[in-house]
């Protein structure tokens, strides 16, 4: 029989295994009782009893297979699907393979925070089962666990997708977290200060102020002026709106509906928005 390993799945938006969080490495294999604990997915599960796992080179699942029993497979997937895009998904015929589809035989069941489906599909000429399990978790991602197998084989597999399954803990991603802690960080670094850059080049000169208010308001100051050969000259413009912070993105958000993106950076102890130099500094304006 022909091993069948899903390398598309178009219809689940799916996301790569991250290898960042533990030693998961494509192409390695992991065994039974592995604890599988992806980090910054925010997921992790045990590889059950009888089963091996691996990430397959250049793969986006996870495939479980049993030395034991060939005549099956788990694979197991990331998505963002919600509750009502799952099962909107799994009432439909799910293309696993070039020309190879999973046939739904009833309605997916939804119980507590699981949907459940079962399905036929013929591989090789061969009439094969398969039950698809999508855990719908939180933080925006569910988890797709399908396994096809041949009808003799269909409690082996399951049970074995059952203990996977219920192995399954989602909490909220350390790349989450990190990108709040950065979040916060930046905003502590210049909430309720005042911001000023000078330039000078050439007899012209230009003061840039802004007054980053805690509560998310600001106010921002144009002063430039100066002699050149051209004749001489003194402007000023003074403007208002909301500012927020994404990461080391502060944007301020006008009054008039425009908006101003600077990317924040520190060299050494220097705060610099796109590149110049700001001086943070006592904010007499607001807190």
């Amino acid at each position: 029989m022909k091993r069948i390993f899903l390398t598309t799945l178009t219809i689940f938006f799916l996301f790569s295994f991250s290898t960042k969080a533990v030693d998961l490495q494509e192409g390695l294999t992991y065994q039974q009782n592995t604890v599988i604990d992806l980090a910054e997915n925010g997921i992790s599960a045990k590889i059950p009893v009888g089963f091996k796992g691996i990430l397959p080179q250049g793969s986006q699942f996870f495939l479980l297979s049993s030395p034991q029993n060939q005549f099956g497979f788990i694979s197991v997937m990331i998505t963002e699907l919600n509750e009502q895009q799952a099962l909107a998904q799994m009432s439909n015929p799910i293309e696993i393979e070039s020309g190879i589809f999973l046939e739904p035989e009833d309605l997916p069941v939804s119980k507590k925070n699981i949907l459940s489906g079962n399905y036929q599909t013929v591989i090789n000429e061969m009439p094969m089962q398969s039950s698809i399990k999508t855990v719908i978790g939180g933080y925006g991602r569910s988890i797709v666990v399908i396994s096809v197998y041949t009808a003799e084989n269909k409690g082996f597999f399951e049970k074995a997708a059952n203990l996977f399954v219920n192995s399954l803990k989602i909490y909220k991603p350390k790349q989450a977290e990190k990108k709040q802690a950065e979040k916060n960080s930046w905003f502590k670094q210049i909430s309720g200060q005042q911001l000023v850059n000078f330039y000078t080049s050439s007899g012209f000169s230009e003061k840039h102020q802004l007054f980053l208010c805690s509560n998310g308001s600001f106010s921002e100051n144009f002063d430039g002026g100066g002699a050149t050969q051209l004749g001489s000259g003194f402007y000023q413009d003074a403007k208002n709106g909301k500012w927020t912070v994404n990461g080391n993105t502060l944007s301020l958000i006008y009054q008039d509906g425009g908006k101003v993106t600077y990317t924040m950076s520190f060299i050494g102890e220097s705060l610099h928005l796109n590149g110049k130099k700001y001086f943070r500094t006592k904010n007499e304006y607001c807190d």
